[in-house]
Parts: C-alpha cells; sequence; structure tokens
C-alpha cells in the first residue's frame, strides 16, 4: 500500500534498530524492585483513527499506529528517555529511570516537540496520497516530574513491571486535557524548565483524584540552543550585577542610537575560569526568549579554517559534528531558513551562496568557484557569511529585534575566522547598511583585539576581574550549603583562589565528594590546577583512566570515537555508565540533543589537567590509538581530520606518520591562507626533522647529498619560508632562504634551486632591493626555460613584471608579462590569465597607449565574468572606469565606477573601495561639482587614513588641492598638494609625484610666484621623462612653456620649448587619447602667446 511505503520514508528503521542495539542485540535496564526515585513521565495519546475506519480495515490501521508509534519512540530514545509501555494508540515514556539528572524534564520536553514535528511530516506525506487529503492525526501530550516507585522497566510492548504514584496518574490527566498537537505540564514543571522552554499563558484545570484546580501551562517553543547548552548545575552569579546592567542596558539602547555604525560589539576579556561563559549565559537569560541567537566557539584541539563559523552554522542548521553532513541533508536546513526570510534583493543573493555556506560547513560541492585562486575563493566564501548574517540582522529588524551573535573564545579561533568578523564590520561600514546587530566576543587577557573591531563598531569592554572577598563569601555560602567552615579556612580560600569563582567550585566538589575527611583537616591546593588534579585522583581507578583518556580528544569529543577509542582496552560495556559518573561528578557534560553523541569538558582547565596528569607513554598509546581509529573509521573523509590526525601523530613515536600529516596539514593552512596555522605545522615538522639530524646549517656545512628525504625538507622549508614571508618574520626568512640557496648551489639541484630563487626574489622585493630581486629571477628564469616549467616560470616572469614596473622600466616589465599572457593561455589558466591581462593593460595605460589599455580591461572583465572572479572583476571595472576619467569620458567613468564601487562593498575591498571613491570624486570635479566632489575626496581620505594606506592619502590630499584651487582658496590649496607631495616622497611613488609637482605648479604660477613654479615644473618634466609618463611629460612641459612666456625677456626660451614640444610630440599622433593631452596643452599655450605676444 502507497500509504506504508511513504511512512516507511519517514521511519528509517535501521536508526530505529539502532535505538534497540547491545553487544548481545538488545538493551535491557536493571533495577531493583520497590526502588524510588525522581522520574519524568510522558503521555502521548494518538488520535485520528475514527475516521480513517471508514475507508481502511483495522488491521491497516493497526499497522498504520505501529509506524507512528515507532517514529514517536525515536523520538524518545533519541532525548534519553525509555518507552514504559503500549496501551492501544498510548505511548508511556520515563525520562530519568535508570539515572536521574536535572536535565531528565527538559529532555523529556524536547522529545514531546520532535514527537509533533514528526507527526505534522506524517500528515504532509499522507496529505500527498490520493484519497487521504483530508485525513489527519494528531498528538495530545502530558508531562509530569515527581517522586514515583519503580518495578522493572520494560522497552518493549511486553515490558514487566512500570512505575507507580501520583506523578504518573497525573501526567495521563495532563495529556487528556492537552490542546492537540501541544504539550500540557503543571506550573511547578514550568518553573523547573523555564529555561529552556516558551509557554503559552498559565491556566486552571480541574482533574480526577484533586480537591482543587491544578495550575498548568502549554508549551510553546524550545529556547535558543545557548540557553540550552547552560550549566544547569551552576549556582546563582554573583560579583558581576555592574557588569550585566552594563551590557543588558548597551542592548536595550541598540536601534535608539543615532550612531554612524551599526553594529554594536562587546568584549568580554578575563582569565580562564573567571566566568566568560556564565556571564554570557546569565546575560542572554535576562533579555529573554529569542529565536535567533548565533553561536560559535572554536574547537580546543588544532584550529582548522572558517572553525568559528563552522560552529555557527551547525549550531544554527542544528547539524550534529559527529557524522558526515551530506549535502541533501544541508539542502533541506538551507531551503527551509531561505523560505523563512522576508521577500528582498538581498535574499536572491543569498540563495546562490548555499554552496559556499555548505563548503564552509565542509560539505564538498562541484561549485566552479571553489576552484578559484586563493583569495578570489576566500572572497567568495566571505561574502557568503555576510550575506548570511546580514539575511538574518534583516529578518530579526523587522520583528523589531536587533541579531544578536555570540563568538567565544577569539584567542582561540583561526585567523580567517577572525578575518571574517573584521570584514564583516568592514562591509557593514563601508555599505552604510542600517542594520541592528549585537555581538559579544570573548577572549582571554592577553589577547589582542584586530583595529577593525574596535574602529568599525560602537566597540566596548567589559573586563571580568576577580571577585573580591565579599563576594567571593556570598558564593561560598551560596556553594558550600551545609558545610561548615572555620574562619581561617575562609581566608585561606580567599587567598588560594585569587578572586577565580571556578577554584571555589571545584574546592566544593572536591570536598563534597571526601565522606571521612573534615574540612579543617583538608590542605588548600595551592593553584586552581592542583585543585582540580585533587578532585581528579578522587575518581576510582576507571572513571579517573576514562577521564585521562577523554582528555586526548581535547575539550569536545563524540562518543562514537570514544567508543571506538575504549573497546581497544577494556569490553566497552561500562562505558555508559562511566560517562554518567564523570556527568554527575561536575567534570563533563552531554549535549541536550542524546542523539548527537557529544560531549564536552566543563571547563578547558580540567581537560588540560587530566592530559597532563597522565604519563607521556600513556599519551602516546593513546594519540596512536585516536589516530588510527579516524583513519580506519573515516577512510573517505581522511581530508577533514588532516588537522586532528597531525595532532595526534606529532604526539606519539610513529614519526613517518607524524611527518607526513603535519606537512598535509601545513599545505592545507597555506591553501586556505591561515598562516599562522601554517607556520605552527611546519615549525614542529622542522623540529622533527631536526631531531633526525637534519638542518639547513649542517646540510650546508657538510654538502649532503640531496635524496627524496632531504628534498621533502627543502620543500618543506620553502614552504615555511613563503609563510614566514608573509607573516613578517624577516630575519627568519632571509635566513633561511640564504642557507637553503647557498646549499643548493653546491648540489647542482636546479629546479629545488630555481625555487629558492624565485621565493628569496619575492622577499629582496618585499625588502626594496629590487635589483637584487631582478638578479635572482633572472637564475630562475635560466632553471625553468629547459625544460620549460610553466608554473614556475609564471611566478618569475610575474615577479620580473613587478620588480620593472617599480623601477619605471615599462617596457621591460611588458616583456616579461606578455611572457605570462603565453604561459597563462597554453596552460588555460583563466583566474593568471586575467591577472596578467589586468596588469599589461595597466603597462598600456601609464605609458599613454589608451586604446591597447583599454582592450585590456575589457578582456579582463570578460574572463573574471566567466570565471566568476569578483577580484578580478572589480579591477577590471575600476580599471575601465579611470581610463574613462583621465579622457575625460565622464558618463562612461561613473558607469564604470559605480560597477566597481558595488562589488568592492560586496567583498569588503576597504582599500579598493577608497581608490574608487577618489576616481569618482575626480569625476564630477571634472563635471564641476564640487559638492559631489568633496563628498567622495573626502570618503577616500577617511579611509586612506584608516587603513595607513599613504598613497591613497597622497592621491585623495592631491585632488583635494584641486578642489580648493578651482575654489580660489589658495592657502588651502598649498597646504593639501604640499602633503600629497610629501606622502608621495615618502613611498617613492613617481607617477603620482610627476604629476601633482606640475599641479604645485599651476598653483605657483597663479599666486605670481614665477620661480618656484618654474622650479616645479621643471622636477616634473624630468620625472614624467624619466619614468616615461608621457601625459604628466606633455602637460609639465605645456606649463614650463606658459611661464617661459609670461616671461617678456625669456621669447627664446619659449619658442625652443615649444619647438621641443612639437618635435617630442610628433610621434603620439596616432594615439588620439594622448593627442587629447597635446591638444589641450597647445590650447593653453596658444591662449598665453595671444595674451602675451600678439597684444
Amino acid at each position: 500500500m502507497k500509504l506504508f511505503k511513504e511512512l516507511d520514508k519517514l521511519l528509517d528503521q535501521d536508526s530505529y534498530n539502532e535505538f534497540y542495539k547491545t553487544s548481545s542485540g538488545k538493551e535491557k535496564l536493571n533495577l531493583q524492585e520497590g526502588e524510588r526515585r525522581n522520574v519524568t513521565i510522558l503521555y502521548a495519546d494518538l488520535k485520528g483513527f475514527t475516521s480513517l475506519s471508514e475507508i481502511l480495515d483495522p488491521e491497516q490501521l493497526r499497522e498504520i499506529a505501529d509506524r507512528i508509534l515507532q517514529l514517536f519512540t525515536i523520538s524518545i530514545k533519541k532525548y534519553g528517555g525509555y518507552v514504559d509501555k503500549y496501551e492501544g494508540d498510548l505511548v508511556m515514556a520515563l525520562f530519568g529511570a535508570k539515572k536521574t539528572t536535572e536535565q531528565d524534564t527538559p529532555r523529556a520536553i524536547s522529545a514531546g516537540l520532535s514527537m509533533i514535528e514528526k507527526l505534522k511530516e506524517f500528515n504532509h506525506a499522507l496529505h500527498k496520497i490520493e484519497g487521504f487529503e483530508n485525513y489527519s492525526f494528531q498528538v495530545r501530550i502530558g508531562i509530569n516530574s515527581g517522586l514515583v516507585t519503580t518495578g522493572r522497566v520494560g522497552e518493549k510492548r511486553e515490558g514487566d513491571f512500570t512505575v507507580y504514584g501520583d506523578p504518573v496518574n497525573l501526567a495521563s490527566r495532563l495529556e487528556s486535557n492537552a490542546p492537540v498537537n501541544r504539550i500540557m505540564i503543571t506550573q511547578a514543571t514550568m518553573e523547573q524548565v523555564n529555561k529552556w522552554f516558551e509557554f503559552d499563558n498559565l491556566t486552571e484545570i480541574m482533574v480526577k483524584g484533586k480537591s482543587k484546580p491544578i495550575p498548568v501551562c502549554v508549551v510553546k517553543n524550545q529556547k535558543n540552543k545557548n540557553v540550552l547548552s547552560e550549566d544547569v548545575h551552576a549556582p546563582i552569579m554573583v560579583g558581576r550585577e555592574k557588569e550585566l546592567n552594563q551590557i543588558y542596558e548597551i542592548y536595550q539602547k541598540i536601534g535608539k542610537q543615532q550612531d554612524h555604525f551599526s553594529v554594536t560589539v562587546i568584549g568580554i576579556r578575563g582569565k580562564a575560569g573567571i566566568g566568560k561563559t556564565r556571564f554570557i549565559s546569565e546575560f542572554l537569560s535576562k533579555i529573554g526568549p529569542r529565536r535567533n541567537i548565533l553561536w560559535g566557539e572554536p574547537p580546543r584541539y588544532a584550529q582548522y579554517p572558517y572553525c568559528l563559523f563552522n560552529s555557527l552554522l551547525k549550531n544554527f542548521f542544528e547539524l550534529t559534528s559527529n557524522h558526515s553532513i551530506d549535502l541533501e541533508e544541508f539542502n533541506t536546513a538551507w531551503n527551509k531558513f531561505i523560505t523563512s526570510l522576508y521577500e528582498d534583493d538581498i535574499f536572491e543573493e543569498l540563495e546562490d551562496a548555499a554552496n559556499l555556506i555548505a563548503n564552509v560547513l565542509g560539505i564538498k560541492t562541484d561549485d566552479p568557484r571553489l576552484n578559484l585562486g586563493t583569495e578570489e575563493r576566500k572572497i567568495h566564501l566571505k561574502s557568503a557569511i555576510r550575506l548570511f548574517l546580514t539575511a538574518l540582522a534583516v529578518k530579526e529588524n523587522k520583528s523589531n529585534k536587533p541579531l544578536v551573535i555570540i563568538l567565544e573564545d577569539l584567542h582561540l579561533s583561526d585567523e580567517i575566522s577572525r578575518e571574517i568578523l573584521d570584514y564583516f564590520l568592514t562591509c557593514l561600514d563601508i555599505q552604510e547598511l542600517s542594520l541592528d546587530i549585537m555581538i559579544v566576543i570573548s577572549y582571554r587577557d592577553e589577547f589582542n583585539l584586530s583595529s577593525q573591531i574596535i574602529d568599525q563598531s560602537q566597540f566596548q569592554e567589559i573586563n571580568l576581574k576577580p571577585l573580591g572577598v565579599k563576594q567571593l563569601k556570598i558564593l561560598l555560602v551560596n556553594l558550600s550549603k551545609d558545610q561548615e567552615m572555620d574562619e581561617m579556612i575562609i581566608k585561606n580560600l580567599m587567598i588560594k583562589s585569587q578572586g577565580n569563582p571556578l577554584y571555589l567550585r571545584e574546592w566544593i566538589k572536591l570536598i563534597n565528594n571526601l565522606k571521612d575527611i573534615k574540612v579543617n583537616e583538608l590542605p588548600l591546593p595551592d593553584s586552581l590546577n592542583a585543585l582540580i588534579l585533587s578532585r581528579i585522583d578522587q575518581l576510582p581507578p576507571k572513571p579517573k583512566k576514562l577521564l585521562q583518556t577523554l582528555s586526548v580528544f581535547g575539550e569536545k569529543f563524540s562518543y562514537d570515537l570514544v567508543a571506538k577509542l575504549y573497546q581497544k582496552f577494556d569490553d566497552g560495556n561500562d562505558l555508559k555508565f562511566l560517562l554518567e559518573i564523570l556527568t554527575i561528578s561536575g567534570f563533563i557534560e552531554k549535549d541536550l540533543d542524546f542523539q548527537s553523541g557529544q560531549f564536552s569538558f566543563t571547563n578547558i582547565l580540567i581537560q588540560q589537567v587530566a592530559y597532563q596528569s597522565m604519563l607521556i607513554s600513556n599519551r602516546k598509546i593513546l594519540h596512536k590509538l585516536a589516530a588510527e581509529i579516524i583513519e580506519e573509521n573515516y577512510t573517505e573523509r581522511l581530508e577533514d581530520y588532516i588537522y586532528q590526525l597531525a595532532d595526534h601523530y606529532k604526539n606519539t613515536d610513529n614519526k613517518q606518520k607524524a611527518m607526513t600529516y603535519l606537512n598535509q596539514a601545513g599545505q592545507k593552512a597555506m591553501f586556505n591562507e591561515d598562516y599562522p596555522q601554517a607556520y605552527e605545522f611546519y615549525s614542529i615538522l622542522n623540529k622533527f626533522y631536526q631531531a633526525d639530524g637534519i638542518s639547513i646549517t649542517q646540510l650546508t656545512v657538510k654538502k649532503t647529498p640531496v635524496d627524496n628525504n632531504l628534498k621533502y625538507y627543502i620543500e618543506m622549508l620553502l614552504d615555511l619560508c613563503r609563510v614566514c614571508l608573509v607573516l613578517g618574520y624577516w630575519q627568519e626568512t632571509e635566513r633561511y632562504l640564504q642557507l637553503t640557496v647557498t646549499y643548493l648551489e653546491s648540489q647542482k639541484r636546479s629546479h629545488l634551486l630555481g625555487t629558492a630563487y624565485n621565493e628569496i626574489g619575492k622577499f629582496l622585493l618585499q625588502k626594496g632591493k629590487i635589483q637584487e630581486a631582478i638578479g635572482c629571477y633572472k637564475k630562475a628564469e635560466k632553471i625553468f626555460s629547459d625544460p620549460p616549467d610553466p608554473q614556475q616560470l609564471f611566478i618569475t616572469y610575474d615577479g620580473m613584471g613587478i620588480a620593472h614596473t617599480v623601477q619605471s622600466e615599462y617596457q621591460e616589465a611588458l616583456n616579461y608579462l606578455q611572457k605570462n599572457y603565453k604561459l597563462a593561455k597554453t596552460t588555460n589558466n583563466l583566474d593568471n590569465l586575467s591577472t596578467v591581462i589586468g596588469h599589461i593593460g595597466i603597462i598600456h595605460n601609464m605609458t599613454g597607449n589608451k586604446q591597447k589599455a583599454l582592450k585590456c580591461f575589457f578582456e579582463q572583465s570578460e574572463i573574471s565574468k566567466k570565471i566568476q572572479g569578483k577580484k578580478g572583476l572589480s579591477a577590471a571595472y575600476g580599471n575601465i572606469g579611470t581610463l574613462f576619467m583621465e579622457t575625460k569620458k565622464n558618463r562612461q567613468a561613473l558607469e564604470y565606477l559605480e560597477k566597481d564601487l558595488h562589488l568592492c562593498l560586496e567583498i569588503g575591498d576597504k582599500r579598493g573601495l577608497g581608490i574608487t571613491y577618489t576616481n569618482m570624486g575626480i569625476v564630477y570635479f571634472q563635471l564641476k561639482k564640487l559638492k559631489e566632489t568633496l563628498s567622495y575626496l573626502n570618503k577616500a581620505k577617511k579611509i586612506s587614513e584608516d587603513l595607513g594606506d599613504r598613497e591613497g592619502l597622497a592621491i585623495a590630499y592631491g585632488y583635494l588641492a584641486d578642489v580648493f584651487f578651482q575654489q580660489q582658496n589658495m592657502e588651502k590649496a598649498i597646504e593639501f598638494i604640499n602633503k600629497s607631495l610629501e606622502l608621495c616622497t615618502e613611498i617613492n611613488n613617481l607617477y603620482f609625484k610627476s604629476h601633482f609637482i606640475e599641479k604645485k605648479s599651476e598653483y605657483l604660477f597663479t599666486l605670481n610666484k614665477i620661480s618656484e613654479s618654474e622650479k616645479a615644473a621643471i622636477q616634473s618634466r624630468d620625472i614624467a621623462e624619466e619614468i616615461q609618463y608621457y601625459p604628466a611629460y606633455i602637460s609639465a612641459l605645456s606649463q614650463l612653456i606658459i611661464i617661459k612666456i609670461s616671461k617678456v625677456e625669456d621669447r627664446d626660451s619659449a619658442e625652443k620649448l615649444i619647438d621641443q614640444f612639437i618635435e617630442k610630440t610628433k610621434k603620439y599622433k596616432s594615439d588620439s587619447d594622448l593627442q587629447s593631452t597635446i591638444d589641450n596643452a597647445l590650447s593653453n599655450i596658444n591662449k598665453f602667446i595671444n595674451k602675451k605676444w600678439l597684444k
């Protein structure tokens, strides 16, 4: 029957069977008869069979009921419950029958909500079947908690014993009074779980067996995941009232302030154990129920790229961390998210970001944007995250609420995640979007925040300082309850804890486990670490051994991995029991969602102390076993575990695998441009080589022949140099490169030597040693030309092109760029081709060949569109706009500059945006719209100041001087042109220096400072001629002619310069763009001839 097929799609029989599987094939819960314990009871009654009985026979109805009840059972098991019995269409489940915890009731409610959701999915499937469109099933659920008497608890329908007591009867009455598809609980139960769920208003009902009405309420929905993860055993928070009021007041003011920034960033600074996470949790409780609070935290083991936002996205989409997330699962979650949004242009753009968001989550897709070069790929990924966050902010703001984002432990995050946060703030700043967003970040005392966080948001920092004596006493009383302590113990606790509340919590846990020792007789550990170790030592041998084993995985771990590791040295039958002991003892905590199988240490310090307490030999064994389990069970996903494998194997005696995975991890980090992480991996790998007696210094001295092992070492060393160069570790880079080159030259290993020459050329370029860099590149060119190595030659020619451009040797630069053009064409590398064509266009433009330049820029734009390269397309549009600006084609200039402006805003290219603002200011200046000119140039100036971009600032100052000149504000014009020229001199930019000196000459001429004006014109002409910047040369020469004409006594000199001008410009007749510059110059010269010579 088609109905049963649809049901079977919803009911994953494999996962259902998995719930009941143990080593013996059937799970059994053994309880002593007559045991008394606190249990949460769930009653669920299925409704809707009466109407269906008209079209189905009883056997078919029974089969449908069985399948639906199996769906319900999966939900119950998922949240740690046990099915007590089935009675017809009713199911009774118990939570806490085996081990009572304070999370039993919230898990029962979560199970109930899951059951309602599964029934909705079933009804949706039912309505698709012909003849069943108008039929639906409903469920009523009642949940109650209390002290009951238990017998043996059956798992299936034949259960032998059950639970007895008034709480059971009341749960049944609550179910019968509940609205359909809702959960009814008592007020007393609601007060236990109001941190986790939202409720409809309280009411009262009369139930059989009760003389008075019972206050009840109906569950509305589950609160945010952040609140769900709150420590239910946490004591009251002490001593943070001022800080909590401060952050709450900031939250309440969001959206009410007329400030430039729409984003509020709150930094929570404090040392380990001071209570940063607890403080954030209290803040979330204070602001009340919220659906969309985004929350992310990095892992405690080796970080991986985008880890902070990987965590945030997994939490938002409710994707578990311990299994491979497939594309279908993600697409379902993504489509649900998209349909929840309001219609808006930004969301159309967001739909195109699905594959990119999937990539951040570690899901492989065939999206061509992910095959682009590192920079372009990262731009797309960052842009996708920005769109996702912006979309959620828009949605929340339309509900008159700010979007709240929690990013914990920023100090442990990877470089790219921190870069994305900076990028997001930059985009919101430069786009001037009016969005209400609150970002709360936490970090350790020693962590330094980026300037973007401080400068591009309404930033405030809350420093959680150690608690004072009075506050510690209040906390101690709250924690210790019935424990008696004399004043000396309390005083010593104040001293030893140094105001850290975690110390007191761990101390109380320690003394609670000591039954026969008086508190006053117990010495106080000297530090928090010593205290935690004392607590660990109090554990029985097996739980202690397990705790140390868990510490090998880092702060978080999955049950699956732990079970596989534990079975290596134990039968594993008591693993769940041991985990419960560690949970109840406060060492670890489990995810509210049982099915996720995720656990974590309650504090990172506990993990660290447990790990350090192990013998190194035992650590090595456990790391080796953990790594082997990952290799055995995740063969198809090993790439996702490269960092973990490197971290595990580096702590074992298996050097070969350690070095292999460290090298792969370093390469992966480089690929993702996470250079600090790459440096860490390569540095550790380098130490492994040194431990084997391999060092570049020794190789150079001994002139050891290169074998395969040494080849890998040299390649690693060159990668390390590349990383050091990016990070600015100049001395380390130079030392390794020089030793490597010296060694390879002695060995005549040409290919490796050529690679080293390329790297040292790049290093010398950044140091400003241009001639030395060119020398290295020439040596590399010779090596890679025979036989040809296109990839390395491209690097060589690119370096040569840059070096010659810096020295204003444009023709030489063009020659090398043309070679790279052929290489990119031959290898069909469109990314490289786009870049090269853009560089060629820039050289053509600088040498006055504007037609060729324009052709290059348009070709670059087409290639960039084809490969979806946003950075390349932005560069092309910007260059086209600039070229049209220079040739006074203002309408076309604005068209392309507007396109570039949009792309700069999208990719967060603040420097590019500053250049575009400058060029738009120049265009409006040419259109004589001074108001718009000043607006854009001042924006450009502000961005350049923020970035410390001296070149951008020099250009902005220069063109602002021109505006003041037009306004006849000569004092300001001279002031700004001098600032511009100072900066041009500092950065040795001859291109703009020649242009702005010519402008200064004009200003001085207007002020009748003829002698100074003449000196400036000569200087501008000479610089422009030296660098072959012909537009500036023509302008400077014409200005010099005008100065000479103005001097009646210098007519002969003027006529000679005019002859020189005519002779020099003859060869530019074919260049229409340069010809317009010549015509303008001639027009100005003629005006002065008519004025001075033809009176």
